[in-house]
């Protein structure tokens, strides 16, 4: 499947396959059936609830000619789940997950009518971000806050 895909789709880091990617890592990690989930029309912002938390889902990714910035939308959903593919060294490649890091926000810890936050403001205030393997933990903690 993977040859099919960098065949049929050869630039994956286009933004909605970016995004389609990003969405493909959460599903992936918290064991959700893609059945259950449309993909999105554009990127780089979905919604998407589970366990009854719902997620506003915004993806991005390190691009040293320019700041990465997150868009997150104009929601009232409970938690912000921005996604950044950060390939380090390595090539791009949107369907490793290793490259992705992931960042669980509640939305009130953003000021209501913020539409973007970049990445080092992202950094500052949330640290470093969770891998996928962390991110149902995360989002399991959150739901029982919640």
């Amino acid at each position: 499947m993977d040859t099919f895909l960098r065949w049929s789709h050869p630039d994956l880091l286009e933004e909605r396959l970016l995004h389609c990617a990003a969405i493909w890592q959460v599903l992936e990690a918290l064991a959700i059936d893609p059945a259950a989930v449309p993909p999105p029309a554009r990127g780089p912002v979905s919604p998407l609830t589970w366990n009854g938390l719902s997620l506003l889902m915004s993806s991005a990714r390190v691009q040293p000619e320019r700041p990465t910035v997150f868009n997150l939308g104009n929601s009232t959903a409970a938690a912000l789940l921005l996604c950044l593919l950060d390939p380090g060294e390595a090539v791009a490649d949107p369907l490793d997950p290793a490259q992705w890091l992931f960042w669980l926000v509640p939305r009130q810890r953003f000021h209501a009518e913020r539409q973007s936050i970049g990445l080092q403001p992202l950094l500052r205030a949330q640290g470093e971000g969770l891998s996928r393997g962390q991110l149902a933990v995360a989002l399991a903690q959150l739901v029982a806050q919640a």
